[in-house]
């Protein structure tokens, strides 16, 4: 996550993938990973991001297909 170019570290945000969800932090990039395990057959399925909000930020919610 960014503001005016720079990175916000120390936010929380959901990742998810199909039913799976890890919670994870925004690091000094401002970069968010978590590891999740695929099984099954290949396919397109959903990926996505949230952030709940806090008192400087809005709350932000995305998904986009992905193949896996």
């Amino acid at each position: 996550m960014q503001r005016f170019g720079q990175p916000i570290s120390g936010l929380d945000v959901e990742l998810r993938l199909e039913d799976a969800t890890r919670a994870t932090v925004t690091t000094a990039s401002g970069r968010v990973q978590a590891g999740i395990t695929v099984t099954g057959a290949e396919r397109i399925t959903t990926v996505g991001a949230a952030f709940t909000g806090d008192d400087t930020y809005l709350a932000s919610d995305d998904e986009k297909a992905f193949f896996v």
